[in-house]
């Protein structure tokens, strides 16, 4: 594996590709991706800050947990000649909502000249339609580990609605441990401007039920969290200056059940609606 014309099969997201190790690692050597994959054929990989996680599949392949679709146009970026202009990805990826999550990844493999590129077709973007700038500037090469998500440059109001719904039990008379049935969240949902839910909750966003994948400026309200703590949510929000304007609560008693103890099941829904100026 010391060739650099050697073909690497990379398995991404289930889905297997065929290239040059040259390919990995000409353009941008001192990108994650490329220390990463080299690290890997050499069985030295490591765990800090230049490497990112590679595993092994079935057949012993390198396997990145990662967007397969947008892995495509990353290789397609690789293989171009050292300047690519915006216009070039424009026409690759006509959709901004596509080019946001190229961006994303780009970010993940440490390929800081495609996330500047992907800026630059932002720009032109809203230059052409004579819009405002609301972009995040590009990541620092100096700070590779932090995403360009950290914080919006400007505008604002920004609302997010934050929404779960949950099941309470009641017991007459029953013992202490029915407390542990009270307030059972399924999921935590977020609704609001898809480029401020990312920039709030990072990697506890789990944007994969939203099919359209809504550009920066656009609104969703199929995010939900990875988690079901509400709590750690208010304190996400809390520390990227957002505070509670209203909230609203529904409930409903369920059916009785064929029970010798007799019981209250309800069903609830709350949403609460948080705003940063």
């Amino acid at each position: 594996m010391n060739n650099v014309d050697s073909v690497v099969e990379i398995n991404v997201g289930g889905h297997l590709y065929s290239t040059a190790l040259s390919t990995l690692t000409g353009k941008h050597p001192e990108s994650k991706l490329a220390r990463s994959v080299v690290s890997f054929l050499h069985q030295s990989a490591r765990n800090n800050s230049d490497s990112i996680p590679i595993l092994k599949d079935a057949n012993n392949r390198p396997f990145l947990d990662r967007d397969a679709e947008s892995f495509r146009y990353i290789l397609d970026y690789l293989r171009q000649p050292e300047k690519v202009e915006p216009t070039w990805l424009t026409k690759l990826l006509p959709h901004p909502a596509d080019r946001f999550r190229l961006r994303l990844e780009a970010e993940f493999y440490g390929l800081h000249n495609l996330v500047e590129l992907l800026f630059e077709c932002k720009v032109l973007e809203e230059a052409q339609h004579k819009a405002p700038l609301r972009f995040m500037k590009p990541i620092s090469r100096s700070v590779s580990e932090h995403s360009n998500l950290d914080r919006l440059s400007n505008g604002g109001p920004y609302f997010i609605t934050i929404g779960y719904r949950g099941a309470d039990t009641a017991t007459r008379d029953g013992p202490s441990n029915d407390l542990a049935k009270f307030r059972k969240i399924t999921r935590i949902t977020v609704s609001g401007r898809s480029d401020v839910a990312k920039e709030v909750f990072q990697e506890d966003l789990n944007d994969s039920r939203d099919p359209a994948r809504y550009p920066l400026d656009g609104y969703t309200c199929r995010y939900y969290l990875k988690h079901n703590y509400l709590e750690y949510a208010f304190e996400t929000l809390a520390k990227k200056g957002f505070e509670l304007v209203s909230s609203c609560s529904s409930g409903a008693k369920t059916m009785p059940t064929l029970s010798k103890e007799e019981y209250k099941q309800w069903t609830t829904y709350m949403e609460y609606v948080f705003c940063r100026l």
